[in-house]
C-alpha cells in the first residue's frame, strides 16, 4: 500500500511470486498498478526452490528487471515508504550502480567462510567492511552490470550463495550467514575499491524504513476488464 500512495503514478509496481496459492495470486493481480510475475523455479537449480531462505531467486528477479529498465529499486516485503520521491537517489546509483544503507556488519561475522573460500578471496581483508541491507537497494543497469553478472553466477552454485553449515545465527552448529546479502556486500567493496560511497543511508531513510510484522494497510484494488 505505501508503494501505490508515495512512489509517482508512473512508476510500476512488480510484485514477484516465490509461492502464493491460486487464490491469494488472483487478489495480487487485482491490485492497482502491479504488475504480477510467477518466479520460473524450473528454469535455475534446485536448491533456489528448497533452500528458499537463502534469497537466490532475488538476484534473478533484480537481473531480469534490469533488462527492461535502467533504473529499478528492489524492495522486500518488509520496506514501507513515506517520502519523499526516491528520484534524488536516480544519479547515485548512476556513479556507483547500486545505492542502499547499512546494516549490522562487518562482513565477516555474517559471512560462512565457504563463500570467502569459493570466491577466492581473502576473509581478512573485509574485516572493516560494512554490509549493505539489501532488501532495499536502487540499481543503475549499466553502472552494476558487473556486479549483477557476478552476483548471477554466485546464485546459481548452492556452495557459494549458501554452503555448507550456513544458518540465520552462529549457533547449534550454524555459521552465521547473509546469502545474498553477504555476497553483494563484498562485491560492492571490492568495486570500490575498499570503500563504501555506495552507503546513502541519510537519503534512503528519508524514503522508507523497515517494518516487520504488526498491521499493514492492504494494497488498493482495481477492477480489470473483463
Amino acid at each position: 500500500f505505501t508503494a501505490q500512495k508515495v512512489l509517482p503514478a508512473s512508476v510500476p509496481l512488480y510484485y514477484w511470486d516465490i509461492g502464493l496459492s491460486g487464490g491469494s495470486a488472483a487478489k495480487v493481480k487485482e491490485w492497482c498498478r502491479c504488475v504480477y510475475r510467477k518466479y520460473p523455479f524450473n528454469k535455475y537449480p534446485s536448491f533456489q526452490r528448497k533452500v528458499m531462505v537463502a534469497h537466490a531467486w532475488k538476484v534473478a528477479m533484480i537481473r531480469d528487471a534490469l533488462k527492461e529498465y535502467q533504473y529499478i529499486m528492489w524492495a522486500d516485503s518488509s520496506i514501507r515508504f513515506y517520502g519523499p520521491s526516491p528520484a534524488p537517489l536516480q544519479p547515485l546509483a548512476l556513479r556507483y550502480g547500486i545505492v542502499g544503507m547499512e546494516t549490522q556488519g562487518p562482513i565477516p561475522p555474517w559471512t560462512n567462510w565457504r563463500t570467502f573460500k569459493y570466491l577466492k578471496v581473502n576473509q581478512s581483508h573485509y574485516e572493516n567492511a560494512s554490509v549493505i541491507a539489501s532488501g532495499a537497494i536502487f540499481i543503475e543497469r549499466r553502472q552494476s552490470a558487473d556486479l549483477i553478472e557476478k552476483w548471477m553466477a554466485c546464485a546459481i552454485e548452492e556452495n557459494c550463495i549458501w554452503p555448507e553449515k550456513s544458518g540465520r545465527w552462529t549457533k547449534n552448529g550454524k555459521i552465521a550467514h547473509r546469502d545474498d546479502q553477504s555476497v553483494i556486500s563484498i562485491f560492492l567493496y571490492d568495486k570500490h575499491n575498499q570503500s563504501s560511497p555506495y552507503l546513502q543511508d541519510k537519503l534512503v531513510n528519508r524514503v522508507l524504513t523497515v517494518q516487520r510484522g504488526g498491521w499493514q494497510k492492504p494494497p488498493r484494488r482495481c477492477k480489470r476488464k473483463t
